[in-house]
């Protein structure tokens, strides 16, 4: 719901006009989908802690299967926002792609790395007491790298010039960087 009222923002703020500049478009989407998955990808640890049941899984299931278990969950997720998403952001924002494939490949990548450093993220988040207000204090400075290669991907499939080829490389590399860490340290985080 979150994503589709600010794809309507969005919408009614531009009154119908299009979005001549790809840039301008490809920070639009990418500003409606960061604030869309923060809002789910919150709450991927919340739900043991408020019904009291985190004691259970930590003594029946090793913590990286823990982990490893979250991630995929918060992928599904972003998955289906981009689903959603994308086909209505074109729609709403009356804006026409240059790459549809290259569109589709960085909300990939870009959901892949997301679902990454917010998992871990979200971990650290729960056990805390003001769980929302720190989880976007940690998120921003840590998606941030996500961010901006994203928004330069998104600009060439929309249009502007260049390549974006490093920008997929370093978003993957990103991603698959979050998980090694976060495999590391999740341990600590769990049993804290």
């Amino acid at each position: 719901m979150f994503g589709l009222i600010s794809l309507t923002a969005v919408s009614i703020g531009l009154k119908g006009e299009r979005i001549d500049s790809p840039t301008v478009a490809a920070g639009l989407y990418w500003t409606v989908e960061f604030f869309t998955a923060m809002s789910a990808l919150s709450r991927s640890f919340v739900r043991e802690e408020d019904s009291r049941t985190g004691t259970a899984l930590r003594l029946t299931a090793p913590p990286a299967a823990v982990y490893l278990g979250k991630l995929a969950f918060n992928l599904a997720l972003i998955l289906v926002l981009n689903l959603l998403l994308a086909p209505g952001f074109l729609l709403l924002v009356n804006r026409t792609l240059k790459s549809g494939v290259l569109l589709a490949v960085t909300s990939l990548v870009g959901a892949f790395s997301l679902a990454a450093a917010s998992t871990i993220l979200g971990a650290m988040a729960a056990r805390a007491g003001s769980r929302s207000a720190l989880f976007a204090v940690l998120a921003f400075p840590v998606l941030l790298p996500i961010l901006v290669p994203a928004i330069h991907a998104t600009a060439v499939a929309f249009g502007a010039p260049g390549a974006a080829g490093d920008d997929l490389r370093f978003i993957t590399s990103y991603g698959m960087m979050c998980i090694v860490s976060a495999l590391m340290l999740f341990p600590y985080v769990w049993w804290a």
